[in-house]
């Protein structure tokens, strides 16, 4: 998930795709949980937040998900992501 963000962020929009559907297809279990870890060692940074909300969202808990994501917009209202 985090190459297709660098790929997009890069105007890489192809592999950008790729990336995001290969992490959508259940792409490596330790990218979630690096992800997760970082929101939980770095709670108020938005975008430790946001790659956590993402990555609770991709293993099917939305709630979680979107409460981590309402936690990167609380911290920077102007996120761009």
């Amino acid at each position: 998930m985090l190459r297709g963000y660098a790929a997009l962020a890069g105007g890489e929009v192809r592999a950008a795709i790729q990336h995001f559907l290969r992490a959508r297809a259940g792409g490596p279990k330790s990218d979630r949980r690096w992800a997760e870890a970082l929101g939980a060692r770095h709670p108020d940074q938005p975008i430790a937040q946001l790659l956590a909300g993402d990555a609770l969202a991709r293993r099917g808990d939305r709630h979680a998900g979107l409460a981590r994501l309402d936690t990167a917009l609380a911290l920077d209202p102007n996120l761009a992501m």
